[in-house]
């Protein structure tokens, strides 16, 4: 009976831990990015998530609460449906989302560096160019988070 137990606790564990850490890719993601930590332009808007910070036509903002994951796109606009946020590993997760303007998906993955940056490594879709304020060069071009939920 102790041996049930056990395993019944080891499992519950196991799956706690998966749900949680897909809660932080998701958690970790959702809000607002910029290319810059600090920003003197920036005003606050309301999002069903909260209050954040924003640069109008220059934040990329990932909305993965509520019932519509979005993403708006700087300069490009949107709202763009996100239809998978996946953790790959600690450091790197798989985004994908519907660009309805060429009727195809795209799939990044993002890298998280220790400063809290982010940077967008093209995987697929039809053009990486598509795109070019959300990805390009890769580590030298880092978004950096200045809004959402769990900053506010």
């Amino acid at each position: 009976m102790k041996k049930i137990i056990l395993l019944w606790s080891i499992l519950l564990l196991f799956t706690v831990c998966g749900v949680a850490k897909e809660q932080d890719a998701k958690t970790f993601l959702c809000g607002n990015w910029y290319r810059k930590q600090n920003m003197s332009d920036a005003s606050i808007h309301t999002y069903n998530w909260g209050k954040g910070k924003c640069v109008i036509n220059f934040t990329l903002e990932i909305n993965l609460y509520g019932d519509k994951s979005e993403l708006f796109i700087p300069l490009i606009g949107g709202p763009f449906p996100i239809t998978e946020v996946k953790d790959i590993d600690n450091n790197t997760i798989s985004f994908t989302f519907f660009f309805d303007r060429g009727g195809f998906y795209v799939t990044y993955l993002i890298h998280k560096l220790d400063n809290g940056a982010i940077w967008f490594d093209f995987q697929k879709g039809e053009s990486s160019d598509l795109i070019p304020n959300f990805y390009n060069n890769g580590e030298k071009f880092l978004w950096y988070k200045i809004a959402g939920p769990e900053m506010n």
